[in-house]
């Protein structure tokens, strides 16, 4: 099997991360060709959702997702980087596929130094022994396109989890992106109570100006909060909620 990795939702300031695998035969790379498959952030809405339905119904391939919530991403930055995070989400993912036959993995490089990304990365496959080659690259996911079947699929489930925010909330929430101009009008509403939103991401850069700019200081960090009461011991905060999914059946810059 190859196996392609990808995120969407690196940068923006509202809902999660999510990381997503797709594994395949081999033989079946020219039928990924075939189908259109590309990085996704050149395709249609349209186009995304037809190759997603396929990509996670073709009966010989396998999807894992991964994902990340803003509680998470806030609790992991608090000690450590977004790309550590990435590091171990990209690894969660290739475990989650639950398959020992993989000839080549092939992830989109997060970091600025492939190579790294890529030793890191490998660190967390947990059947490293039985995989031939593992390539890291900027841009795989329009190099190759079992890592643009990942980004689609990754894509499309990140957009449905905003779909239902945006339900929950009853406003329209925008891509999430800081840039998104509907993003930055529902942040006051977002910002007017007691803590953040819980699908903001508390840390980010556009959170804690707006914060700042009410007179507040600084946001409170997720490890005070517990139940709606500020802590000061971490260990208190349940473990960040991380969604995976094994299922036969964009980017703009960081906020942070």
């Amino acid at each position: 099997m190859i196996v392609g990795v990808d995120e969407a939702g690196r940068g923006p300031v509202l809902g999660p991360l999510v990381v997503a695998a797709v594994a395949i035969p081999a033989d079946d790379l020219q039928r990924l060709i075939e189908l259109g498959v590309d990085d996704s952030k050149t395709l249609s809405v349209a186009k995304r959702d037809e190759l997603n339905e396929i990509i996670c119904k073709e009966r010989n391939w396998l999807v894992s997702i991964i994902e990340c919530s803003p509680e998470r991403i806030d609790l992991t930055m608090e000690k450590k980087t977004l790309n550590d995070l990435e590091v171990d989400l990209f690894g969660e993912a290739i475990n989650g596929l639950g398959i020992n036959n993989i000839e080549e993995i092939i992830l989109d490089a997060c970091d600025t130094n492939e190579a790294r990304f890529g030793r890191n990365v490998s660190s967390k496959v947990s059947n490293l022994e039985v995989v031939k080659s593992v390539i890291s690259r900027h841009g795989a996911d329009g190099e190759y396109p079992v890592v643009g079947a990942a980004s689609i699929v990754a894509k499309v489930y990140r957009d449905k989890v905003i779909e239902s925010i945006a339900k929950n909330r009853g406003f329209n929430v925008g891509s999430g992106y800081p840039s998104d101009p509907n993003t930055r009008s529902v942040l006051p509403m977002l910002l007017s109570n007691e803590y953040p939103d819980p699908d903001l991401r508390w840390g980010w850069k556009t959170v804690t100006q707006h914060w700042s700019n009410s007179g507040r200081g600084l946001p409170p960090k997720r490890s005070e909060i517990i139940g709606g009461q500020r802590q000061s011991r971490i260990d208190h905060w349940s473990s960040a909620s991380v969604k995976s999914k094994v299922d036969p059946s964009e980017d703009e810059s960081d906020d942070i």
